[in-house]
């Protein structure tokens, strides 16, 4: 009996060490070759590696892995991916959540195991229960990281989006076209609003339609502001509308919402200021005040 739970715990082991590895390998940054094959369009033969070939063995079962652990289709998943900042491979998101999934019940298995040095009794349905139950919470905390991944990065945008709003109009309103002026803002700004207007830029230098590369981005994006601010763009290309105005337009209600928003956390953070007064400074101003009558009261107290 013995042998059979060593034999299990070595079997967990090695699978988790095995997507430990491969999940790291496959987040690494890409080598040279690797970016020059994507910037050639997959024309030069590069040799795959033992991670790609990993994937590729085990690319079936990932996906059935990710169609039970997940009802969300690949191209929503692609979408989330995206709107995160990161590559979408959804291949390698897999490895990813299920390397979470392992590490989950190998602490399921540390906890049996700290029982057992405690003194309890091994059963098989408490290391059941606590292997499952670790497994769904490595699977909720990663699904929860990709979220917060979310969030943070449509947060960032929104808070970029009026410096972004104004450069463009400037640019547009000294005669340049809505690409060109685009082209100026990822040369000279950084930030993810930039980079998702380099994205813009390389999908029309692709072939695709500028109209089309706006509403790509606009679906890419998390941010409401970002969202209204490049569907204010592709109805402004589509019906002639001076771009000029709407872009001075866009500039500022960007910044009246900005200015809004910032109101807004003020007002819900002034509890939390209140805090350290009530807690830490109101009891320090008490003691400062009683403590001289106190004192003086020792002495005259037979």
């Amino acid at each position: 009996m013995n042998a059979s739970y060593g034999a299990l715990l070595g079997l967990v082991l090695a699978v988790g060490l095995l997507t430990l590895f491969a999940g790291i390998a496959a987040n690494r940054r890409p080598k040279l070759v690797h970016r020059l094959h994507r910037r050639a369009g997959g024309s030069m033969a590069v040799e795959p590696g033992p991670v790609r070939t990993l994937i590729s063995v085990l690319s079936p079962r990932i996906t059935i892995l990710g169609r039970t652990t997940s009802a969300e289709s690949s191209e929503g998943l692609r979408g989330r991916l995206a709107s995160a900042g990161r590559p979408q491979d959804i291949d390698r998101y897999r490895i990813e959540r299920l390397s979470w999934i392992v590490f989950g019940g190998a602490g399921g298995i540390a906890a049996t195991a700290v029982l057992l040095a405690r003194g309890g009794q091994l059963s098989v349905v408490l290391l059941t229960v606590l292997v499952a139950l670790g497994g769904f919470l490595g699977l909720v905390l990663h699904e929860r990281a990709l979220r917060r991944s979310i969030r943070r990065r449509a947060e960032r945008m929104s808070d970029q989006l009026p410096t972004v709003a104004e450069l463009l109009a400037f640019s547009v309103a000294a005669g340049e076209t809505p690409l060109a002026a685009i082209r100026r803002l990822h040369a000279n700004v950084g930030g993810e609003l930039a980079e998702e207007f380099g994205q813009v830029i390389d999908d029309v230098r692709a072939g695709t339609a500028f109209i089309t590369a706006l509403t790509q981005m606009s679906r890419r994006s998390a941010s409401v502001a970002v969202t209204r601010f490049v569907d204010a763009l592709i109805v402004a290309s589509e019906r002639g509308t001076p771009m000029a105005e709407v872009l001075r337009a866009q500039a500022a209600d960007s910044r009246a919402a900005s200015r809004r928003q910032l109101m807004e956390g003020a007002s819900k953070k002034e509890s939390l200021m209140i805090a350290p007064i009530v807690f830490l400074v109101l009891p320090m101003l008490v003691v400062i005040a009683l403590y001289p009558g106190v004192y003086g009261l020792s002495f005259t107290v037979p």
